[in-house]
């Protein structure tokens, strides 16, 4: 039940992580491809 609490917390933040991560990503991929 306490998991059940605790980890949508921690998948918000992964969650951010990781649109930080992509959209970091795919500008790179973009600069990359255009370089």
């Amino acid at each position: 039940i306490l998991n059940s609490v605790t980890i949508p917390v921690k998948h918000y933040r992964l969650q951010k992580i990781l649109k930080i991560l992509t959209v970091s990503i795919a500008r790179l991929s973009s600069i990359m491809s255009e370089g």
